[in-house]
């Protein structure tokens, strides 16, 4: 049921922002590499990375944008990491209860590579732009998905610290959002952000985070484009 809610999510964030399928993406697999979730008895709980990546292949989809305007919007994304955070308990009957926005606030912080913790912005501090963007996902969310995107919570956080990005989807490491004491870890580079590579020994396409082929140790080859 999980896996299916946030699928359920995507997809009509995808319809919102006109966002089909790169070809240079495998669009799925990039939405399991950004995704985790963790259940535990009746307890669900699921966070969605959404890094500036993500928002500059869902603007050129967008054929109402022009070039200019997605460049100033990306311009102003790229200071941001945005973690869409779904936190429920399942009754015997099957129905959600959902964990407050302020007791998560409270207790969401971000890590990074130096084990350095970040807490989310306030709503007050961001760029107009990106409080029109989380205002436009509310409604549309909650039309759309009833309780479940009413209680869907978005958390963003500076992606600068000093001179380097503090989520980086591309430098290797990882990445940890932590909510009281469960975590959740995107190890990085995401895989599916590289060109792709090929074992020598048989000719199977690999993530382009893979170095090695985990079935027979030989050294993978990057597919040049």
């Amino acid at each position: 049921m999980k896996i299916k809610m946030l699928i359920t999510f995507v997809l009509l964030l995808n319809t919102y922002l006109a966002f089909s399928q790169s070809k240079s993406i495998d669009y799925n697999q990039f939405i399991r590499e950004t995704q985790k979730n963790i259940s535990e008895g009746s307890k669900i709980s699921i966070v969605w990375w959404i890094p500036v990546e993500f928002w500059d292949i869902a603007l050129h989809k967008n054929n109402s944008l022009s070039e200019d305007q997605i460049k100033k919007f990306l311009e102003i994304l790229k200071s941001y990491s945005i973690f869409a955070v779904i936190d429920a308990e399942v009754g015997v009957l099957g129905g959600f209860s959902y964990t407050p926005l302020d007791s998560i606030s409270e207790n969401i912080v971000l890590i990074d590579n130096d084990s350095k913790s970040f807490k989310p912005l306030k709503y007050e501090v961001l760029e107009v732009s990106i409080q029109n963007l989380l205002s436009a996902f509310k409604p549309m969310l909650k039309n759309a998905m009833g309780q479940l995107g009413e209680n869907m919570n978005f958390f963003v956080f500076s992606d600068n610290d000093g001179s380097k990005r503090i989520s980086n989807p591309y430098s290797k490491g990882y990445v940890i959002i932590k909510i009281k004491d469960k975590e959740y870890k995107w190890r990085t580079p995401l895989g599916t952000l590289l060109p792709q590579k090929f074992c020598p020994k048989d000719g199977d396409l690999m993530n382009g985070a893979w170095d090695f082929c985990p079935w027979d140790g030989e050294k993978l080859i990057e597919i040049k484009k």
